[in-house]
């Protein structure tokens, strides 16, 4: 008896073990044994995005992110530093390098990469200097000089978005806050957690951040565009990591670049005395009813179970391939399809607008069911969701999942919605399935 106790055990530690993996695709696998060294396109002068330390070695919130990738998917990763961020970007143009760890996606950039999604976001704000300009947006910004790091996302940003700024382009995150320093410019842009780690080193005095931009650093990772099942696979392993390690990796690099001092002591100060007179109350409750005990542990693990469960949703629909789209109530004639349509299924966005196009990419055994349904609910004026298969254009299958709102739009009903790519979901119901019958077994 000990032993068949023993052995289910085993099983069902192996079982965890396996369904907890990475899972990949054969073509995601076989490109990686087809790829296995990559060349990693490095800024060496960023902190503490990535940079070299004393030693030379690579280092960094990027290079701990790098680190894992390659324990989970068993390949090497070799840094290649051209001699700024300018020539960085270049060779990624050119196909000399096969992944960039840390990149911002910009449509400049959208023509010739492709992105994993965010794995780090901070916001983009404005640096001054004591006794000059205090802007404290991008309006205070025009009329002044603003210094940015040399063809990093801000300097993208502003000199597409605010064509008429006086921006001074400089070579790193040091040169631009020594600028700032000397009087030779007014204001910095620049991403709060570089900005706030190259001032302590630095030791500058009399500068701060004066205000904050719309944007916010979304930090990726990007491939060449002709790789983009590398960034798929990328995705899958950020997805993969878990929350104790995420929060490692950033408590290390930048878990002091907010100061929440104040918010501490304020709360010490007036926080505590009630806290302390809830906890009296607690006491007195609990000992008068000794059954609150358990309602409490209850609920705390109900309460831990929902976080689980949102982290896992949280992290399934990020991963997710969506098109936005318009149509036509009368003929369900797309007016409007977002530009991810023509990379997740390959037709042109032109073909999306004819008429009667949605018809060629429904899969035949699925064209009459969704079509009835569609036109049933439309006629009752409900929103509604369908999922159903599509072909692409290269005769491939997908599983997609179409929410549909009615809105009026001026004087005519439209329907617009949102097509979710679902067939890893559906790919992974499917397994789960399969282990549950089997462990059952």
């Amino acid at each position: 008896m000990p032993r068949l106790s023993a052995m289910l055990l085993l099983a069902l530690l192996t079982w965890t073990a396996t369904a907890g993996a990475l899972t990949l695709t054969d073509e995601e696998r076989g490109w990686l044994k087809a790829h296995p060294q990559l060349r990693l396109g490095i800024d060496a002068s960023w902190p503490p995005f990535e940079y070299r330390d004393e030693e030379g070695r690579y280092q960094g919130l990027a290079a701990d992110y790098i680190q894992l990738i390659q324990e989970r998917l068993s390949i090497t990763l070799t840094p290649v530093e051209p001699a700024s961020w300018t020539a960085v970007l270049e060779d990624a143009k050119q196909g000399k390098l096969d992944l960039l760890p840390g990149i911002m996606s910009t449509p400049e950039r959208q023509s010739y990469m492709a992105f994993t999604r965010p794995y780090l976001d901070f916001p983009i704000v404005i640096l001054a200097h004591a006794g000059g300009a205090q802007p404290r947006n991008l309006k205070d910004l025009y009329g002044i000089k603003v210094a940015v790091v040399e063809n990093y996302a801000p300097h993208e940003l502003l000199r597409t978005q605010h064509p008429d700024l006086n921006l001074v382009a400089l070579p790193n995150i040091s040169s631009a806050l020594q600028a700032l320093a000397t009087d030779e410019v007014d204001a910095v842009v620049g991403d709060l957690a570089s900005s706030v780690w190259s001032l302590r080193q630095l030791k500058l005095e009399g500068l701060y951040v004066s205000g904050e931009t719309p944007y916010r650093y979304q930090l990726a990772m990007g491939v060449p565009r002709d790789s983009k099942i590398l960034a798929g696979i990328l995705d899958k392993v950020l997805a993969d990591l878990s929350a104790e390690e995420i929060s490692a990796i950033q408590q290390h690099w930048v878990g002091s670049v907010l100061d929440h001092r104040t918010f501490w002591s304020d709360v010490l100060m007036y926080g505590l005395p009630g806290l302390l007179l809830l906890v009296t109350v607690l006491a007195v409750v609990i000992r008068i009813n000794r059954r609150l005990s358990s309602e409490i542990s209850r609920r705390v693990a109900l309460e831990q179970e929902l976080r689980r469960s949102e982290y896992h949703y949280r992290s399934l629909v990020e991963s997710l391939s969506a098109i936005a789209w318009e149509a036509r109530v009368s003929d369900f004639t797309y007016s409007y399809v977002s530009p991810h349509a023509e990379a997740l299924l390959g037709y042109p966005l032109s073909h999306w607008l004819i008429p009667g196009f949605w018809r060629n990419i429904i899969h035949p055994a699925d064209l009459t069911r969704a079509q009835a349904f569609c036109d049933h609910e439309v006629q009752a004026g409900r929103d509604h969701s369908l999922d159903y298969r599509v072909i692409t254009a290269d005769g491939r299958c997908l599983w997609v999942r179409d929410i549909v709102s009615l809105i009026e739009h001026g004087h005519e009903p439209v329907m617009r919605g949102l097509m979710i790519d679902i067939s890893e979901t559906k790919q992974t119901e499917e397994a789960l399935r399969l282990s549950e019958q089997k462990f059952a077994s």
